[in-house]
């Protein structure tokens, strides 16, 4: 366990681990792959409300993904979506995954400057942030990869 967080009000919690292989007796990546449908003006277990499930434990749209999960999977819409006809802009990710010497340049931008965030001492605020855009064009180069 990495991390511990509860809510504002504390009534739910929150375990950020780093588990070792699986964490489903299945094998899955995770085992959250069943929905509870409410009726409307149902609460709980009771009348009303029932539970949904099926499908593959990680291959279901529902199923709860982490921030990097789901940015992977945003960027695999997008390239996905390039075989597509569209109209008008198109998205970053698409510029960049039809562009292999662009992608290939902001990759060393955000890497550079993210390592000037400790050289110039901005701080962890502004290193996060850095880090965050070099891991998002990091991860499109890994999707063409």
């Amino acid at each position: 366990v990495q991390g511990l967080y509860l809510d504002c009000d504390r009534d739910s919690i929150v375990y950020l681990s780093d588990p070792i292989g699986p964490s489903c007796h299945t094998g899955a990546r995770s085992c959250w792959f069943t929905q509870v449908q409410l009726q409307p003006e149902a609460v709980g277990e009771g009348e009303g409300a029932g539970v949904a499930s099926g499908g593959a434990h990680d291959q279901a749209a529902h199923v709860p993904r982490t921030t990097l999960l789901a940015l992977e999977r945003t960027i695999a819409l997008r390239r996905e979506a390039l075989a597509q006809p569209t109209e008008g802009k198109p998205s970053w990710t698409a510029r960049l995954l039809t562009n292999p010497e662009l992608l290939c340049k902001k990759i060393r931008e955000e890497a550079g400057e993210l390592c000037q965030t400790l050289e110039a001492g901005e701080g962890r605020e502004r290193a996060a942030s850095e880090m965050a855009d070099l891991m998002y064009h990091a991860m499109v180069l890994l999707n063409l990869q």
